[in-house]
């Protein structure tokens, strides 16, 4: 709990808050609430300025014109009692940290059309539980839902390559993930700390995995590496204390340093020939070799053995 706890700390170091002078510049802006906390955006608006409702705590509620295309970087962050969003067909780009720290948000219905999802977009909104990304969507922004604790289910287009940098980090109520056929990168810490994170359906397309992608997803006890993986980055599963077997393809060209430490549970890991195996990849190994005409077409089998005077210990076999 400690450790999962600093690295979130460590994560929101990145965050940025606007200063109090380019606030008020912005505000001029805003668009006047009624009093309910609604804000109708008038009709032939086509864009959402920055920082346009920062810090308005009693917006509770808002709609967009059908002209709508972009939403500004920061242009509802820290509106704390927003907690309902429709967005137009229209909208194509949602800057960074635009709804940041929203923490009423419960749902938000995304554009048809969008194409971008800045940075951190929707970090911290702790009440959105549910999110469905279009088929458009082409990118997801560094960070774009992190710390999103209450967000349980996540659907991902079908065209999406890249799961961002912390796209999804510290989302601890995350259970289940489906990745689109299309991904083909995993990059820092997207998944880092989901902790309910019980099973995830890798791409067939994939070729990396990035540092601490997965570091932290305590509940994920196992997964399947597609094929065409090439790069598995230092620290990429790190801590992942219920994960009990992996096989690892034979295009895969790089294991990090660290990949598979406090992996407490690993029951056996298969590893290709060819390989070079970092010995703090595993570092409770303990290599036990076969016959070299097993080990020379098969490859190599890490499994948990029984040691006399070390206790229990990844050991390598030929398979």
């Amino acid at each position: 709990m400690a450790a999962r706890e600093a690295l979130l700390r460590a994560e929101r170091l990145h965050e940025h808050t606007p200063s109090r002078r380019r606030t008020r510049a912005h505000r001029r802006h805003a668009y006047a609430a009624d009093e309910h906390g609604t804000v109708v955006v008038p009709e032939g608006t086509t864009s959402i300025n920055s920082c346009a409702h920062l810090s308005s705590t009693s917006l509770r509620a808002i709609a967009f014109p059908s002209s709508l295309t972009s939403i500004g970087s920061n242009a509802f962050e820290d509106c704390t009692s927003l907690f309902r969003v429709c967005l137009n067909p229209s909208l194509a780009s949602i800057g960074d940290r635009a709804f940041a720290n929203c923490t009423a948000l419960v749902s938000i219905s995304l554009s048809a059309n969008l194409e971008t999802i800045g940075n951190r977009a929707f970090a911290c909104c702790s009440s959105l539980t549910t999110i469905y990304l279009p088929a458009s969507l082409m990118s997801i922004g560094t960070g774009a839902f992190f710390c999103c604790t209450a967000l349980s289910t996540i659907t991902l287009p079908a065209k999406l390559k890249t799961i961002g940098n912390r796209a999804f980090a510290g989302c601890t109520s995350l259970v289940q993930v489906n990745l689109p056929p299309t991904v083909e990168s995993i990059e820092d810490h997207a998944f880092l700390c989901c902790t309910s994170l019980t099973t995830i359906s890798l791409s067939t397309s994939l070729i990396s995995i990035g540092n601490r992608s997965f570091a932290g997803c305590i509940s994920l006890t196992a997964l399947v590496i597609p094929n065409r993986l090439k790069f598995i980055d230092d620290h990429a599963f790190l801590c992942c204390s219920s994960l009990t077997t992996m096989k690892l393809p034979p295009s895969l060209l790089c294991l990090g340093e660290f990949a598979f430490d406090r992996c407490t549970s690993l029951s056996h890991v298969r590893v290709p020939r060819n390989l070079q195996v970092p010995a703090s990849a595993m570092p409770n190994l303990i290599v036990v070799r076969r016959p070299p005409s097993l080990r020379d077409t098969m490859g190599w089998l890490y499994s948990r053995v029984a040691h006399a005077r070390s206790g229990l210990r990844l050991t390598a076999t030929g398979y």
